[in-house]
């Protein structure tokens, strides 16, 4: 990110696509010119003015949270505190404030942003505007696509979306092909390897040892044991997408299973996709949140996953030996088992799904005598 500040302070908003690899499209370029200023000019500052937005981006999604459940949610739930502790578990937690304080990332936190205001705003033209604008942070944006899918309302969509893609195109008209490059072309030709630190499906078979270093585990177009990684992420995306459409099609489109479905739509990313940085787990808390609201036995899947993406997070971005529990990322059983307790989840995650879509499939429990 520092980089990019220098360029965008040096040669400008317009020629960051011709000038460097930066990967990222338009929205967080703008977002990133508007701090390159102080970032370069203010040196004593500019750590503080490059982590700034992570911040800000963490305490507005904890207010949204608050709004929401007080004004959405609050039919499902009797405590008057609700909203505060809902804004509270998000705000105050632990890997949350690592994300934006400690390591400085805030792309995904503004992601994560706009895709609760795109389910905040569902069947109403503001939500093609937010769903637009969320892909023009980031990319992973597409993969909410699936829980937008309906037959009515799709105008209310589509005619936004459009349209504000457009505008925060216009002022690259002339170098649209270095966007290309960059945002789509590099974006999807790099990191090629079945995971990119995530402790998930695919951090299983780390058993060989490659420890934290992305770049020596497999590659994701290989045949690996009987499967191409990538594929087989793709088929299972695409499968949790059918059954997510029926589930909340079936719920008739109720909030909170909206919520509930694009937390779970994430978490499949998380998962099962490959080249997954272990930040990627960020976009699933803020819906969790919310479902929590409603169902407090969440909250404890809360809990597991928030203390596993911590840890996550914390191997990977420690590089020196001096700093506590240094010795985490050798230990290969260490980490498998983070990736083995986040699978335990998804499948629990994964019946509770399959017995609100089919629960004539399930036994229902004896009555006591």
């Amino acid at each position: 990110h520092t980089l990019w500040a220098e360029s965008l302070h040096r040669d400008g908003l317009f020629n960051i696509y011709r000038n460097t690899n930066i990967n990222m499209p338009p929205l967080f370029v703008y977002i990133q010119y508007l701090i390159s200023y102080p970032a370069v000019e203010l040196k004593n500052y500019s750590l503080l003015f490059l982590k700034l937005p992570g911040t800000v981006f963490d305490i507005l999604i904890s207010v949204l949270i608050f709004h929401i459940v007080r004004t959405k949610l609050n039919y499902e739930n009797p405590s008057k505190y609700a909203p505060l502790i809902s804004m509270a578990l998000f705000l105050f937690n632990p890997a949350v404030i690592f994300i934006s304080a400690v390591w400085g990332k805030w792309d995904d936190p503004l992601l994560s942003l706009l895709l609760v205001l795109t389910i905040y705003s569902y069947c109403t033209y503001r939500e093609g505007i937010y769903y637009s604008l969320s892909i023009l942070s980031k990319m992973q944006g597409l993969i909410l696509a699936p829980i937008l899918i309906r037959r009515r309302g799709l105008l209310k969509l589509i005619v936004p979306f459009v349209l504000t893609i457009i505008a925060a195109l216009l002022p690259f008209v002339g170098g649209l092909r270095a966007v290309y490059d960059n945002v789509i072309k590099l974006t999807f030709g790099s990191f090629q390897n079945i995971t990119i630190n995530s402790f998930n499906f695919w951090w299983l078979f780390n058993w060989s040892g490659w420890g934290k270093e992305w770049f020596d585990a497999p590659s994701d177009t290989k045949l690996y044991y009987f499967i191409i990684p990538k594929y087989f992420g793709f088929l299972i995306y695409s499968l949790a997408s059918i059954l997510l459409v029926l589930y909340i099609k079936k719920y008739e489109y109720k909030f909170q299973r909206l919520c509930f479905a694009s937390f779970f739509i994430y978490f499949t990313f998380f998962m099962f996709f490959t080249r997954i940085h272990e930040r990627y787990m960020y976009y699933c808390l803020p819906f969790l949140v919310l479902i929590i609201s409603v169902e407090r036995k969440f909250l404890y899947l809360y809990i597991i996953l928030s203390i596993t993406f911590l840890l996550n997070l914390y191997i990977v971005y420690t590089p020196d030996p001096a700093k506590p529990f240094y010795f985490m990322y050798k230990i290969p059983a260490f980490s498998i088992g983070i990736s083995v307790i986040n699978l335990i989840a998804y499948l629990y995650l994964l019946v509770y799904l399959a017995k609100n879509v089919w629960p004539n499939f399930f036994p229902r429990p004896r009555a006591s005598v």
